[in-house]
């Protein structure tokens, strides 16, 4: 039953009312930060950030159904606001506290995923796997935060069986601190990389901080992580929680652009998203389901029907006066490792033309940037496969490149996206990937700002010869 009482939601989350409600319990469906988004019935939390600032959205909070509204400066409630408005001292705090309240509500089984790469694609075929077995909610987008993985858990129906949730870090402490919040049933590590290096300093330091997600659950929590990190195992030595390994039980069969087909223990699974990286993490996805009683039949369905989240290998195809363009938009983010994945999976690929590969900066790797982006050039470079590859950012400055395939662009202005966009040829295939805050996706729309005339004279023709 989703019946919360007001009383016990205020004193969960420290506050007292300023419009206190009149009467029954609050019949619990979630919460929102986001009043464009926000559900009939659901508890708004005006939360003060760099450029929004949720006191200014209470009204339509009211207007858009909200139960309640959640507050930390009473005196800016509107006169108008008619529901009950609860006052905390901090917005944040009250909602982790709820949020740990209604994790013990909550019947679903737990499946946290953390890693350096992959997360958030694996969460989806995760989240494909249960789907098929029975109701299941997920982390949105890369809901994987402090904030976001609240708000997934309040989100969770009360008669939900599963919950996928992504568990995300930049610094030390904070995989603990969710894991806690989640008690995860299952917790699954995809993978430790070169990723927030600026905030934990080491490959041991990541790895130490990823396996938090096992060593600092509930002792029934089952672990499920790759075979052969060393790091990852050093980090887990001496830990008592049962951990299953993806190891030499899983084979590899076929990889193109349109799947992986794999095995294990004999047992045969196909994946639709490209990439032998994407073929493992589905795997990770069947000993996870394994564990909770999934049958692998099941399994193979929920996989079938998975979807890959956006700007992760996804094929966006741009019409021209001629052959079309194919951006291969990998552009949500990168990592030393996760780069090198992405290209291997783009060089397996078949194409008509030419292949470019445009590579926007990493951000947020501290010190040993200006080794990993000459580390990263020298990779691409070496692999012949590849027409040609743009390097893009003021990271990519002091790389040093041979051969004409190289070319290195030191700033990533919209300017920039141009010159990269004017290159481009009909029946080329781009693949596009770099750090978020490269935002590499503009390449796409630049593109088709850019063929609009062409395509444009190309329907003109159709409709003439018609």
């Amino acid at each position: 039953m989703n019946a919360w009482a007001w009383d016990e939601i205020a004193r969960l989350a420290g506050g007292a009312w300023h419009i206190a409600p009149e009467s029954g319990p609050c019949a619990f469906v979630g919460v929102s930060i986001d009043t464009r988004s926000i559900q009939p019935g659901q508890l708004f939390f005006a939360f003060q950030g760099e450029q929004v600032d949720g006191h200014d959205y209470l009204r339509n909070a009211q207007d858009r159904g909200a139960a309640a509204c959640i507050v930390t400066h009473a005196d800016r409630v509107p006169e108008q606001i008619k529901i009950p408005v609860l006052a905390v001292g901090d917005a944040l705090d009250a909602m982790t506290r709820l949020a740990s309240a209604w994790r013990d509500r909550i019947r679903a089984k737990v499946i946290a995923i953390t890693g350096s790469n992959g997360k958030t694609t694996t969460c989806r075929l995760m989240q494909g796997v249960c789907s098929a077995a029975g109701k299941t909610h997920a982390s949105p987008k890369s809901f994987n935060n402090a904030l976001g993985v609240p708000i997934t858990v309040l989100n969770t129906p009360i008669d939900a069986e599963f919950l996928v949730a992504e568990v995300g870090m930049s610094t030390p402490g904070e995989i603990a601190a969710r894991t806690q919040l989640l008690r995860p049933d299952i917790a699954v590590i995809t993978s430790i990389g070169r990723a927030h290096l600026e905030g934990l300093g080491s490959i041991e330091n990541i790895a130490k901080e990823k396996a938090c997600l096992i060593s600092t659950a509930p002792p029934a929590t089952v672990g499920v992580i790759p075979h052969g990190i060393g790091s990852l195992d050093a980090a887990l030595v001496g830990d008592p929680h049962r951990i299953v390994r993806l190891d030499d039980r899983f084979k590899l069969e076929t990889s193109d652009a349109d799947g992986c087909a794999f095995s294990i223990d004999e047992a045969s699974f196909r994946v639709p998203i490209p990439g032998n990286h994407n073929a493992h993490n589905a795997g990770l996805c069947v000993l996870a389901g394994r564990e909770l009683g999934i049958s692998d039949e099941t399994t193979r369905a929920g996989l079938a029907r998975a979807t890959p989240p956006a700007m992760r290998f996804q094929r966006v195809e741009i019409e021209t006066s001629g052959a079309p363009i194919i951006v291969i938009n990998d552009a949500y983010n990168a990592n030393p490792d996760s780069m090198r994945a992405a290209m291997a999976t783009f060089v397996e690929i078949v194409v008509p033309a030419r292949k470019i590969a445009l590579l926007g900066e990493m951000l947020e790797m501290g010190a040993i940037a200006p080794a990993e982006h000459q580390s990263l050039a020298d990779h691409a470079l070496g692999d012949e496969s590849i027409d040609r590859i743009i390097m893009l950012g003021e990271s990519f400055a002091g790389v040093r490149i041979e051969g004409p395939r190289g070319m290195i662009i030191a700033d990533s202005s919209d300017d920039a996206i141009a010159r990269v966009a004017g290159s481009i040829l009909p029946g080329d295939t781009v693949l596009i990937k770099g750090s978020r805050g490269v935002k590499l996706e503009r390449l796409i729309d630049k593109l088709g700002d850019l063929h609009a005339s062409g395509r444009s004279k190309r329907q003109e023709n159709a409709q003439t010869n018609a």
